[in-house]
């Protein structure tokens, strides 16, 4: 009769087997449902951190244009100067392509934030963005004398709860004296 007994009791699983195994299906559902969390806001910081970069390039890429500009002015009235409507920017300038050289703004405290028309970026679009864009040019001289402008553009933008920042830095020379 033991034997009778001992075959039926394992058949089936106790109330404790049943527990412990739910309990380690739980366990590996959580978990990899937290992977597939931290995968997603990893993927989607690389984007917003990707954005960021571009916006400081463009901030570059703005200070160049103005550069640029003030040559074809010297070259068209002969007079004017290289960095002619950047001395706001020794703080700290806001510049987008909606503005002229004569027309940057010095930074407001605190930063405005870059707007979005769904093409362009800029201080007048329709939508706000997360991004805030800061640019700062320190007038120096090379060792042969030439002048520079040492271009700082960092672009600040709040994810997750957490504050982002990211700066590009470069030197634009005074060619026109090369």
């Amino acid at each position: 009769m033991s034997n009778k007994l001992s075959k039926i009791n394992q058949k089936g699983f106790t109330l404790v087997e049943v527990m412990v195994a739910t309990f380690i299906v739980a366990m590996g559902v959580s978990s990899l449902m937290g992977l597939i969390n931290k995968i997603y806001s990893y993927g989607g910081a690389g984007d917003t951190q990707l954005t960021a970069a571009y916006l400081g390039k463009e901030g570059i890429e703005i200070i160049r244009n103005i550069r640029d500009t003030n040559y074809l002015k010297m070259i068209q009235t002969g007079s004017g100067g290289w960095d002619d409507g950047l001395n706001l920017c020794e703080i700290c300038c806001e510049a987008d392509y909606t503005n002229n050289s004569q027309n940057i703004l010095a930074c407001a405290s605190p930063l405005r934030y870059l707007q979005s028309d769904g093409k362009f970026w800029s201080y007048s679009g329709s939508s706000q963005t997360l991004f805030q864009r800061k640019i700062v040019i320190a007038p120096s001289t090379d060792t042969d004398g030439t002048a520079i402008m040492n271009v700082k553009v960092t672009v600040y933008w709040t994810e997750g709860g957490r504050s982002h920042n990211l700066t590009i830095q470069e030197n634009l020379y005074n060619w026109w004296q090369m």
